[in-house]
């Protein structure tokens, strides 16, 4: 299993880095027919999807990370949320071919980050199996170490991309 060093190379990670510049191509492009509320929610909540996994990631418990972990779902699915209200709107059908993408990208996310939460809450059955979280802190993590008040693996190797 892969050991992440840093939350930029963590899949979900970038899958959400992608997903907001999806967002983003879409809310600064020319005569895009949403409001400028709805523009800066979703560009927020996009945002707010790659900001919880690194902070999760860096947190030292796996409490923080799982909080923070169903943050970033939640985020994700806000997006999706959205997407999903917007696009049933005549004037967005001149933009659907973008809109796809960012509701595709924002699933992706949501899923690869349900996985994750699944596997650092679920206890370890057997060796190479999807563990849940170290709570001895980010230093420990990176090291790929081994809680020993839990015997778990390290949060960072629970991260795969589907």
């Amino acid at each position: 299993m892969p050991k992440y060093q840093k939350f930029e190379d963590l899949p979900a990670w970038q899958e959400a880095a992608q997903l907001y510049e999806a967002v983003l191509e879409v809310v600064e492009g020319p005569n895009v027919p949403w409001t400028a509320t709805f523009r800066n929610q979703l560009e927020r909540a996009a945002l707010a999807t790659s900001n919880q996994i690194a902070d999760g990631f860096e947190r030292a418990t796996r409490d923080d990370l799982l909080c923070l972990l169903r943050d970033a779902r939640s985020s994700a699915v806000d997006v999706r949320s959205m997407l999903a209200v917007i696009v049933r709107r005549t004037k967005t059908k001149p933009i659907q071919p973008a809109v796809e993408k960012i509701r595709g990208l924002a699933d992706s996310c949501a899923r690869q980050i349900g996985a994750w939460i699944r596997a650092v809450e679920s206890p370890r059955s057997e060796p190479g199996s999807a563990g849940a979280g170290n709570s001895e802190g980010a230093d420990a993590r990176r090291e790929g170490a081994t809680s020993p008040a839990t015997n778990r693996p390290n949060v960072a190797e629970q991260t795969r991309r589907r």
